[in-house]
């Protein structure tokens, strides 16, 4: 159902409340560096990172019109300029009071659709919500012609309409999750143009309506359980260990092989022997990559274009290298590594590196240079990396003394002063030894406890809105014992459409096999 009503509620140009009009607006001129830009009454935020825009970009925010119930029922605003799609991914945040009582998400109207009268509020999936400081964020790829925070009912309850939109757009009664979680407060939204869009009509009411060019209504998988209904996240009540624990039937065969990376398409890759393989969630082998790799494989991710890039090891001669396998062949990423280790992509592009051999955190930029960030006091035998672009801040394993240290990183890409959030106790623990980390969509780390090559442990470091510890003592998630011996990296599953993504995938090089750890949250999103 299209928008009818446009012109009667004064958005076109000339009308009394033209939404390029100069009233209220706040405006920013966003450069190579990036920036952020907010509206007058400090409730909507947008954020750009560097390299967003070509050229010298001014963004303006101004309240959208007040006529129509579709507009007063939340805080919208309109947005200039209207620019093609975003080099890269821009944060939308929002600061109401509503976040915090509120069944609530970030909807968009989308300037193509506006100017083809086809106007609708599409939901954004939701990238982080903080009840308590009433923050809730997503991304987005382009700049939308309107942002609205949608209201839905009160926490817990259903909306007007009596239904409750799940995380994959689909409506229904509000669900539970399979795995334990219980009905979502915290993560929810819809893939765009996938079914739980919005149309307005003439008077102002919605209708359910699914995106035109969408191939279905059925939503993301990765926002599914096995019956197909929404999953049922709940950040501030997160399910809580011993986790079950279960084999990958997949032929790790590698002592030396560390690393484990997610393609997004309910596959992942790994090394298998000296071979480079994708497998899907049962263990079976879909594809291989590469073969004949004969050094250890440290670090392993899959860059956006969804190649495999991955850190060679201890045999190669210095400067190592990170190499990279696009089209079945194999050529140097980037050079010049005591030894590259932890390896993680930005959405921008942007590698981040711990050099374990130089006691370094390193960044490979889109255009494969290689920048030093961090040295010196905190970064000590650094390991594991993961960069929440939601915080802006960097986070990594000092493997040898076992604690996660953090800097933020600003919008030149500079970083602030590094410092110790989380430790292992050594008292206790005196064979600790922090290894890979990773993410979940909530906001808080998983950090693998390589133990020394004995039993190994994966822990949950819960973070707060600013990304410090929550807490000073790691929550195990398994039985001791559970996960095997020496464990190195782990990963949340991606694009499965079952309970795997909604688990850990566990590297155990001590005893060659994968385990699945079912923890009952979906991860971060995929670069």
């Amino acid at each position: 159902m299209t928008w009818s009503a446009v012109a009667g509620l004064g958005l076109l140009g000339g009308c009394k409340d033209d939404p390029s009009s100069e009233t209220e607006a706040a405006c920013a001129t966003i450069g190579a560096a990036g920036g952020t830009v907010t509206s007058e009454d400090e409730v909507l935020s947008l954020a750009f990172r560097p390299g967003t825009f070509e050229e010298r970009t001014e963004v303006c925010i101004r309240p959208a019109p007040e006529e129509g119930d579709f507009l007063a029922a939340w805080p919208a605003y309109r947005i200039t300029p209207e620019v093609p799609p975003l080099l890269v991914t821009a944060t939308i945040t929002y600061r109401h009071p509503s976040v915090a009582t509120q069944d609530v998400s970030i909807v968009k109207v989308r300037v193509e659709d506006y100017r083809l009268g086809q106007a609708q509020w599409i939901p954004l999936e939701t990238a982080w919500v903080v009840r308590s400081t009433g923050v809730i964020s997503t991304h987005d790829t382009e700049l939308a012609m309107f942002y609205g925070l949608r209201v839905e009912g009160p926490l817990g309850t259903s909306g007007e309409g009596g239904d409750t939109t799940g995380t994959s757009g689909t409506t229904g009664d509000t669900s539970v999750s399979p795995t334990g979680g219980t009905t979502r407060d915290d993560i929810h939204g819809t893939d765009e143009g996938g079914d739980g869009t919005e149309s307005v009509d003439e008077d102002g009411s919605t209708s359910d309506a699914v995106q035109p060019g969408s191939e279905s209504s059925a939503g993301d998988p990765e926002d599914s359980d096995e019956s197909g209904g929404p999953v049922a996240v709940d950040c501030a009540a997160l399910p809580r260990p011993p986790f079950a624990v279960t084999t990958v039937d997949t032929p790790f065969l590698g002592p030396n092989n560390e690393g484990l990376a997610m393609v997004g398409d309910g596959t992942f890759v790994v090394m298998s022997g000296t071979n480079l393989v994708t497998y899907d969630e049962s263990g079976t082998a879909v594809a291989t990559l590469h073969s004949g790799i004969s050094d250890q494989v440290l670090g392993l991710a899959v860059d956006p274009q969804g190649d495999p890039v991955f850190a060679l090891g201890f045999s190669q001669a210095e400067p190592r290298t990170i190499d990279v396998v696009r089209g079945g062949t194999r050529s140097t990423y980037a050079a010049g590594f005591g030894l590259a280790n932890g390896l993680h992509f930005a959405a921008d592009g942007t590698l981040w590196v711990t050099d374990f051999g130089a006691n370094a955190i390193v960044r490979v930029t889109p255009d494969q240079e290689v920048e030093s960030v961090l040295s010196g006091a905190g970064v000590q035998s650094p390991n594991g990396i993961f960069y929440d672009e939601d915080r802006g801040r960097l986070y990594w394993t000092n493997y040898g003394n076992a604690q996660l240290w953090s800097a933020t990183i600003d919008a030149a890409g500079s970083a602030g002063t590094p410092e110790r959030i989380a430790a292992a106790d050594t008292g206790a623990q005196p064979s600790a030894r922090w290894d890979g980390i990773t993410m979940d969509a909530c906001g808080h780390l998983y950090v693998v406890d390589q133990n020394q090559g004995m039993d190994c442990q994966v822990y949950r470091i819960e973070l707060d809105a600013e990304g410090l510890a929550a807490s000073e003592t790691p929550l195990a998630l398994t039985e001791d014992g559970a996960l095997g011996r020496g464990c190195s990296s782990a990963a949340f599953g991606h694009g499965f459409g079952t309970e795997a993504d909604r688990s850990l995938f566990v590297t155990s090089p001590a005893d060659g096999r994968i385990r699945r750890v079912a923890v009952g949250v979906t991860g971060a999103p995929l670069p």
